[in-house]
């Protein structure tokens, strides 16, 4: 692992008090992507599948309502890099409650759910 990937997953909440040994275990399991600006991460409706860690851009998470005779998109959030989202599909199997796009050009470190829960095993100070 290189150290601007090492010094990133330091400043991601959930891996700031892990060791370097087990950043390294996590680090193995990490896809980098990128997407461009308005580009669909995941859609609502669909099976979670990852959770993402953004690195570089702005990720919108919005929700699509019924209003009268059409939809209406309410934002929810416009994340930074450093933060995270998809999270709730590793402990709620159900489709995805919103849509992630990137707002702007989007970097993002995805990790698989199966990953993450197996890492969670290994390394319980994860979970926490």
């Amino acid at each position: 692992m290189d150290e601007a990937r090492k010094v990133f997953l330091q400043k991601v909440p959930i891996f700031a008090d892990l060791t370097d040994e087990e950043l390294s275990q996590v680090n193995a399991h990490l896809k980098e992507i990128d997407f461009p600006a308005q580009s669909i991460i995941f859609a609502e409706g669909t099976p979670g599948d990852n959770l993402y860690f953004i690195q570089s851009g702005v990720v919108e998470i919005h929700k699509s309502v019924p209003v009268a005779n059409s939809t209406e998109k309410i934002i929810l959030a416009r994340l930074q890099p450093g933060e995270m989202f998809g999270e709730m599909a590793i402990f709620d199997t159900r489709p995805r409650s919103a849509t992630a796009t990137a707002w702007f050009p989007a970097k993002v470190l995805a990790i698989a759910n199966a990953d993450f829960v197996n890492l969670i095993q290994q390394s319980p100070a994860l979970g926490v």
